[in-house]
């Protein structure tokens, strides 16, 4: 079974022009390994961060909170937790 990773990365909002941390796992990648989803599905979660916003609350909950949105979405769509590679365990 293969497995895809899930993308971290810091940039601007989907819904506007907030910086967000954010995971991406895309429709593409979810074909790559087989699974059937419907068109356009994606898992996609992000978290608004600031200057205030501490490395360690970026690493910790933040990172945390991302990870648990996009495994709940993955069960939703059909995706197993498996088959997802996340950038810290």
């Amino acid at each position: 079974m293969g497995k895809t990773k899930v993308t971290y990365l810091a940039g601007e909002s989907k819904n506007g022009v907030d910086g967000v941390d954010y995971m991406l796992v895309s429709y593409g990648d979810l074909l790559n390994l087989g699974i059937d989803v419907d068109y356009g599905t994606e898992l996609y979660a992000e978290h608004i961060v600031t200057e205030d916003t501490s490395a360690d609350e970026r690493e910790g909950a933040i990172y945390d909170w991302l990870k648990a949105e996009i495994l709940t979405q993955a069960e939703t769509s059909g995706v197993p937790a498996e088959m997802l590679e996340f950038h810290w365990g």
